[in-house]
């Protein structure tokens, strides 16, 4: 399922910031705007010694990603910052909401990334994101022509986010970077089947939803990756001939999240 949604240069203004993800989460408060985050930000001085001009950045970055629609993500991201580390389980969670929030970095994992991947190619080339970034100029997908530098510029955010997310490795000379072996946790997995089920997906919506991709797992895969969910009893999955329904053990993705971060064996990576 491609994404309608058009491209944008926003990564520019942040890759992962998993850092600075892990400290705003834990800080935020319901009903606070990202200006005054940001202000809080700098006068409490909990990103470092960042210009007051690249604390807005951050802010501007973590407000796009976490704090827009209903439920607002950064919910769920404070839950897992005030118990998990910032590697593992934290950093799946934030590359979901991250591709969620920037489509170009979507349909760059949809349409190059996991194709390599299951290919069984090793690395890609610095010039995979580039060609991806002019072949979506062609065909609309940025809704204006961009200048050579600003593409050359977000293919190389595209790239390192995913460096900094894990997926890829760090680039070599030439600017080629490895495809690094990804399998999500469990927890990941089940955090995403309840995050959609608050969005009030049906099931069918549910198993084809684009962000599933992001995990790797085509539309083939998910059903069975829900099946052996039922093995931890955080949902049951039942059919009878061609009719399939999902009951779900927590009434809400905090309560699932609540006991994820204090009685899973997968809560630190």
């Amino acid at each position: 399922m491609r994404t309608t949604q058009l491209f944008t240069a926003a990564l520019n203004k942040g890759q992962a910031l998993l850092p600075e993800v892990h400290q705003l989460a834990q800080h935020w408060q319901p009903g606070i705007t990202a200006q005054k985050l940001a202000q809080e930000a700098l006068a409490a001085g909990y990103l470092g010694r960042a210009t007051e001009a690249r604390i807005r950045d951050v802010v501007a970055v973590f407000s796009r990603r976490f704090m827009r629609g209903q439920p607002q993500p950064v919910v769920h991201i404070q839950e897992l910052a005030k118990q998990l580390p910032t590697a593992g389980i934290f950093t799946e969670v934030c590359l979901l909401h991250t591709a969620a929030a920037h489509p170009e970095l979507l349909a760059f994992l949809q349409e190059v990334y996991w194709p390599a991947h299951y290919a069984g190619r090793r690395d890609l080339p610095k010039e995979a994101a580039q060609d991806f970034l002019r072949e979506a100029q062609k065909l609309g997908r940025t809704g204006s022509d961009w200048s050579e530098g600003l593409t050359e510029r977000t293919a190389r955010r595209l790239t390192g986010t995913l460096t900094e997310f894990g997926l890829l490795g760090a680039p070599n000379r030439q600017g080629t970077r490895s495809l690094r072996p990804f399998q999500p946790h469990p927890e990941t997995v089940v955090y995403l089947a309840y995050w959609l089920h608050e969005l009030h997906l049906d099931v069918p919506a549910l198993l084809a939803h684009p962000l599933w991709q992001v995990l790797g797992l085509q539309s083939a895969d998910v059903l069975p990756a829900l099946r052996r969910l039922t093995l931890h009893n955080w949902l049951t999955v039942l059919s009878a001939g061609d009719v399939l329904r999902l009951e779900w053990t927590y009434p809400t993705t905090t309560a699932l999240l609540h006991d994820l971060t204090h009685r899973s064996i997968y809560a630190v990576a």
